[in-house]
């Protein structure tokens, strides 16, 4: 449709993660979260990039720090 369809579907999912991921334990719909995860590995098969999917979705949200300069990640780090 788009052309990106399928690189949409896959930041859909890193960010429907991190929106559940960040609610309260009780409210968390935990087999739907389950599932998504499996099916954002099965769209990105390499661990690293779909953990770095995720990890967007949640700098986006602002739930991790942005870090422009490699350095400052770093200092956060100590």
């Amino acid at each position: 449709m788009t052309g990106r369809d399928y690189d949409i579907l896959v930041k859909a999912l890193a960010y429907a993660i991190t929106a559940i991921d960040s609610l309260p334990r009780i409210r968390q719909e935990v087999s739907d979260c389950d599932d998504m995860r499996r099916l954002l590995a099965a769209m990105r098969p390499n661990t690293r990039w779909h953990r770095e999917e995720i990890m967007a979705a949640r700098r986006h949200m602002g739930f991790e720090p942005f870090f422009l300069d490699p350095q400052d990640h770093q200092r956060h780090l100590n």
